[in-house]
């Protein structure tokens, strides 16, 4: 059963982590396996996503970056921002605009009452 978790650690994740302050990494995984990942960071208002891994599984990218998004609104941060490379697929799910960046988390997390319009 695919499970999404934040890591305690960064063990495996450090050649990535360069130049990010306090980074934060949530895996995907089925058992002992890891499907897919984010590294993000989050400032006083925003959420960066760095780093995505999702295997061309479109559902399970959108699943772990809307964890990522749900992790961040938890603690009360609202807008987010992707890193240049992940602009497209974040555009292609309704995340972000031209730019990378997402105004509302909470316009994107009510299921998929965006996704029809």
């Amino acid at each position: 059963m695919l499970e999404i978790h934040q890591r305690k650690d960064t063990n495996g994740y450090e050649d990535m982590l360069s130049g990010i302050e306090y980074p934060v990494i949530i895996e995907a995984v089925t058992g002992d396996k890891v499907d897919g990942f984010c590294v993000y960071s989050v400032s006083d208002v925003t959420v960066f996503i760095h780093k995505l891994q999702w295997n061309n599984d479109l559902y399970l990218c959108d699943g772990i970056i809307r964890t990522a998004l749900f992790k961040a609104s938890f603690i009360g941060i609202d807008k987010a921002h992707f890193a240049d490379e992940y602009i497209e697929i974040a555009k292609r799910l309704h995340l972000c605009d031209e730019n990378g960046n997402l105004s509302s988390i909470a316009s994107v997390m009510g299921g998929c009452e965006n996704c029809k319009k």
